[in-house]
């Protein structure tokens, strides 16, 4: 299964609850750094890359050992268990970039996404293409260089609807 990166922002609460709700097979990647994360990344056996440089989640990246990467926030907002969801259609090689959106069909658009599943190395490509903004707008920086681009309402998947 694919690396996972974990931006936080000191919220070792929202964190040690993501962790505890990760799928098994997903190797976590956090992207903070301070006391508090070292201690939740040691409990949980995840690995740390300080956010102090240029851009920690592009750090992240280049850190992870798969092919297929996943990024969420880890703010609270989100369900890893639908990281699944969104890993599946990139391992099998149909899309480049699946996007997890929650709200409606105006929002499967939209570049406010914090929980995606990218291919490794064209994710790359947009961040050093884009050295800032990448992580923010990772739909737009996507169909801008031709990937493939899938994207689930996530609200729909958590409610049982096909």
């Amino acid at each position: 299964m694919p690396d996972v990166i974990l931006p936080t922002r000191e919220d070792t609460t929202s964190l040690a609850s993501a962790l505890e709700r990760m799928p098994g097979g997903f190797d976590c990647i956090l992207v903070g750094s301070g006391a508090g994360i070292r201690t939740v990344a040691a409990a949980f056996g995840a690995r740390i890359v300080d956010a102090s440089g240029r851009d920690g989640a592009y750090a992240a990246v280049l850190c992870a050992r798969t092919p297929v990467v996943c990024v969420m926030a880890c703010d609270g907002r989100h369900d890893p268990r639908h990281l699944p969801v969104l890993a599946i259609p990139v391992l099998d090689g149909e899309a480049d970039l699946a996007l997890g959106v929650y709200g409606g069909a105006e929002d499967l658009r939209g570049d406010h996404v914090s929980m995606f599943a990218a291919r490794r190395e064209p994710l790359l490509e947009l961040a050093a293409a884009h050295e800032t903004g990448w992580l923010q707008a990772p739909a737009t920086h996507a169909t801008q260089a031709g990937l493939r681009v899938c994207a689930f309402a996530l609200d729909a998947v958590a409610s049982g609807a096909p």
